[in-house]
């Protein structure tokens, strides 16, 4: 037997990542618990997308965080401007948040208000 016949190619880097979002690219929808609209949030966000919604509002951590919610999400399967999102009740954008960041929201809202007790 050669070396060729007993090496099993390994999948490359970008082969493993397009595999990845095959199977991971769904949606999560939800909706939101004072406005009772129906927000879609897709499960996979590339970094680099993620980068690019983020240095739309370069002006704030705010700013940056609703180009994030308007570049991703769809509020009753429609778009909406990142000054828009301000017009939503804070519960509604926490709920969003909530799912786009998962476990990290109490991180990013540390670092945002600059308290270290985020729970209250």
């Amino acid at each position: 037997m050669s070396d060729k016949t007993n090496k099993i190619e390994k999948p490359n880097v970008l082969d493993k990542l397009a595999k990845f979002n095959d199977e991971n690219s769904t949606n999560t929808e939800i909706t939101l618990g004072k406005t009772g609209i129906e927000v879609t949030i897709p499960s996979v966000i590339s970094h680099g997308e993620m980068m690019k919604a983020q240095k739309a509002g370069r002006k704030s951590k705010v700013d940056a965080q609703n180009c994030v919610i308007a570049y991703f999400c769809l509020f009753d399967g429609e778009k909406i401007y990142p000054e828009h999102v301000n017009q939503f009740p804070n519960e509604d954008i926490m709920q969003i948040t909530n799912v786009l960041y998962g476990d990290k929201i109490k991180d990013i809202l540390k670092d945002l208000s600059g308290d270290d007790d985020v729970d209250g």
